[in-house]
């Protein structure tokens, strides 16, 4: 059963500053040079929350937090609210906008409405599960997406993003907004629609397996009642055919790879792909997008200043071809970054984990081979939505660096202690 109900979140006051200046990025995605940037925006910027660096880092996150709240720079919500919010950005002159929903997702029991599709890793949920535990705070949510295929819930609350925002910021050239939904009845509306309602974790795989790591923590201590706080995470709940949800490829990068031969690699795929030229970049992405629109697998391989569209054979299976494929769903396997990863990097190459870097620009990508740093560069098409959710439904995880959601949610908005 899903259960989804409002909270009053925490703000940062207007004696703290100015709201761009406060807030940040979600700790996965600050690079080091980026953080000192926003340390040095405010003394008071939440990367001191989200992000925490140093001796006794989780402490002292705990220490901020609480004077920041006892200084009046924090102050919470004086009745429980969903909260709409808005991440607003700009392609080719053209704006999109990301909206969802954020509340209190309740964590469930076993059978759950609650599907993930990532690996998780045990350095990252030891880094979150230590700030959980010293701050009883969720400081970023996770990102989760829900089907209204008739537009039921976002017609009810679109007028309300026409009015004007208890907060707005811009951040990295996206502008982020906040309204507070408090009305009764859309307030049991949109409960009474997300009852139930399969939810596709679409970014947090970390915060929320950690979020299940502390309430299971909390239960064999005997601290947990039924209505306890660790029952439920802090989450944003957006529409898989919002116009604003992206998911954008990230691309491969192989490196430290001896005796690369190109031709070699050429003419061992022959037998399993069509191999299409291309004179540059720019043709050889519209190509792969053209066989994409068509469910084709393919993806383009760039070295010795060549680029290659390789699209897979009609005649041939990858879990017919790959013995470790045999137990995994068709979902999976039709995967483009599986056929990838399993016939070219793994059947052909033999490559290991360490010749393969990420990078989500395509340009970076063959800049590192031009220059010498790679041996090669692939570039892939994003993974739609849809095979996002038929992964999930099926009880599996995708490959590392399968998805990347854009825009992500901008942490210090509101948050929930």
């Amino acid at each position: 059963m899903t259960t989804f109900k409002p909270f009053p979140g925490i703000f940062y006051s207007e004696t703290a500053g100015k709201c761009k200046d406060l807030v940040c990025p979600a700790y996965d995605v600050i690079s080091e040079k980026e953080r000192e940037s926003f340390l040095q925006k405010s003394p008071y910027n939440f990367v001191r929350l989200e992000a925490p660096q140093g001796e006794n880092a989780y402490e002292q996150a705990n220490q901020l937090l609480t004077e920041w709240l006892e200084q009046g720079l924090l102050e919470q919500d004086s009745s429980p609210a969903f909260y709409l919010y808005e991440a607003a950005y700009t392609v080719s002159d053209e704006v999109y906008r990301l909206r969802g929903i954020l509340g209190l997702l309740r964590l469930p029991e076993e059978n759950s409405t609650v599907l993930t599709h990532e690996n998780t890793f045990e350095n990252a949920k030891k880094d979150r599960l230590a700030l959980l535990q010293a701050t009883k705070a969720n400081t970023s949510p996770i990102y989760s997406i829900y089907d209204d295929p008739k537009g039921e819930l976002w017609q009810a609350l679109a007028p309300i993003f026409e009015t004007e925002p208890v907060r707005s910021c811009q951040v990295r050239d996206i502008t982020h907004k906040l309204w507070a939904l408090k009305e009764e009845s859309l307030i049991q509306k949109a409960t009474d629609f997300l009852t139930d309602q399969p939810l596709y974790i679409a970014d947090g795989h970390h915060r929320y397996q950690t979020a299940l790591n502390y309430r299971a923590s909390l239960a064999q201590q005997g601290e947990l009642s039924p209505e306890h706080p660790a029952n439920y995470v802090f989450t944003l709940l957006c529409e898989r055919h919002c116009p604003g949800l992206v998911v954008l490829p990230t691309h491969r990068v192989l490196k430290d790879i001896p005796c690369f031969d190109s031709d070699e690699i050429y003419q061992a795929a022959k037998d399993y792909f069509e191999l299409i030229p291309c004179h540059n970049l720019t043709y050889g992405r519209n190509r792969l997008f053209e066989f994409r629109r068509q469910n084709k697998n393919a993806f383009l391989f760039y070295a010795d200043e060549e680029y290659r569209l390789f699209v897979l054979k009609d005649s041939v299976s990858p879990r017919s071809l790959i013995p470790s494929l045999s137990e995994h769903s068709d979902a999976f396997c039709r995967l483009d970054v599986v056929v990838l990863h399993e016939i070219l990097f793994s059947k052909l190459m033999n490559l290991s984990d360490e010749q393969i870097t990420y990078t989500r620009s395509g340009k970076e990508a063959c800049s590192l081979v031009d220059s010498g740093d790679a041996c090669a560069a692939v570039l892939l098409s994003a993974t739609r939505i849809d095979e996002l959710c038929a992964v999930a439904k099926a009880g599996e995880n995708m490959p590392q660096k399968s998805t990347y959601f854009y825009p992500k949610p901008i942490s210090g908005l509101v948050f929930r202690k």
